[in-house]
This record gives structure tokens, sequence and C-alpha cells, in this order.
């Protein structure tokens, strides 16, 4: 960002999330009882969509 005038930065407030895909899952012995439902709000994408 050197020599730029910089006019907006945007902040990430920690709105992530770790995808655990079935193979690690797997390999760390756990069940499908051991998995629990998103109740949270709606999923919100890049794009703008919305997902429940």
């Amino acid at each position: 960002m050197a020599h730029h005038d910089v006019s907006r930065i945007l902040i990430d407030q920690g709105s992530s999330c770790d995808v655990m895909y079935q193979v690690l899952f797997e390999k760390l012995g756990l069940k499908r009882k051991d998995l629990s439902s998103y109740e949270g709000a709606d999923l919100q994408g890049f794009n703008g969509s919305t997902i429940r």
C-alpha cells in the first residue's frame, strides 16, 4: 500500500468459521451423534445471497 492514498479500509470482525471435512472428522474418531445443528441467523454469501 506504499505510495497510495487509502480512502477506505474494511476490517474483519472475526466472522469466520473453520471447515472440517468428513475425512478429518472420521480420523478424529468422531461419530454422527457428535454433530450439532447450526441454529443461528441466516448465513450470507459474498454475493449478498442468504441461506438458512
